[in-house]
């Protein structure tokens, strides 16, 4: 379970204990927050498919999230796409979490 929690950040839960706290990270230019929560339920979900950690699958879905509100309505571009991917590629920190 994945707990948004504003300026606290987001909190990933297995078991009911926490195993990763993801801190709040907010876009650097707020235009538009359609999708932006479908955005990362579905980027969240295809990395946990993919037998990613929670930690993984919550740093990936906050990028996408924080890209999509930079955009006008829910669609990106191709290019703000591959920055995504780039960005979460760059900073992704791998065995953050703990008890998964």
């Amino acid at each position: 379970m994945i707990t948004k929690a504003g300026t606290q950040g987001m909190f990933g839960y297995k078991d009911k204990l926490v195993v990763h706290q993801q801190p709040f990270n907010p876009a650097p230019c707020q235009v538009d927050s359609t999708a932006a929560g479908d955005s990362f339920a579905g980027v969240y979900l295809a990395n946990r498919l993919s037998n990613h950690s929670i930690a993984t699958s919550i740093q990936a879905a906050d990028v996408a999230a924080r890209e999509v509100v930079q955009h006008a309505g829910a669609i990106i571009s191709a290019d703000a796409i591959e920055r995504v991917r780039s960005d979460f590629l760059a900073h992704r920190s791998e065995g953050v979490a703990t008890n998964e």
